[in-house]
């Protein structure tokens, strides 16, 4: 009886957002005669911590294979930073030719943000007569890569009673990536 051990690819390569992993599989076959044992599987390299066995992996340290059947083997990839990755997967088996050798590549963006971008830092009010009011107008931009939602527009203050705000900025309104809206305040 011979054993055989052969993977349906040599490497895996990855893209994915941060903070949202994705997984890709290789198929594991026993070309052999004899069964074939999985022994031990093991990530090495610099972003190793960056890879990992699915749940749904069915190739495990404990896995025995008859002559001719085959186990998915499916790695997930879940960055911490944005950039690329690199690391090894290592499957040792019974097989002659153990221990065989995966190499894992991935590249990761930065998760979408929103991104506030005013058109003025303060608001001046200038002068103006006692009875009458005066307002001043600011544009708020989204220069980010997701949606700006608002969860309320506090004004605070000694005297924050005296202003109020208008304007086409609201709870509840995304605004989209470079979209913009305007908070204008009354005093």
């Amino acid at each position: 009886d011979s054993l055989g051990f052969s993977v349906s690819s040599n490497s895996l390569s990855f893209a994915a957002v941060v903070l949202s992993p994705t997984t890709t599989s290789a198929v594991v076959t026993n070309t052999g005669t004899a069964a074939l044992s999985l022994s031990n599987l093991s990530f090495a390299g610099a972003q190793s911590g960056d890879f990992r066995l699915d749940a749904t992996n069915g190739c495990t340290a404990s896995t025995t294979l008859a002559p001719s059947s085959s186990c998915t083997l499916v790695v997930l990839y879940d960055p911490v930073t944005d950039g690329a990755s690199a690391a090894t997967l290592t499957l040792t088996s019974n097989a002659a030719n153990s221990p065989h050798t995966l190499a894992l590549s991935g590249t990761a963006t930065p998760t979408p943000r929103p991104r506030i971008l005013l058109s003025d830092s303060s608001l001046a009010f200038g002068s103006f007569m006692v009875g009458t009011s005066s307002s001043a107008t600011i544009t708020v931009q989204n220069s980010g890569n997701a949606a700006l939602n608002f969860s309320g527009f506090p004004i605070s203050g000694a005297a924050s009673g005296d202003f109020a705000r208008t304007g086409s900025c609201a709870v509840g309104t995304a605004i989209a990536p470079a979209a913009s809206c305007t908070l204008t305040v009354s005093f």
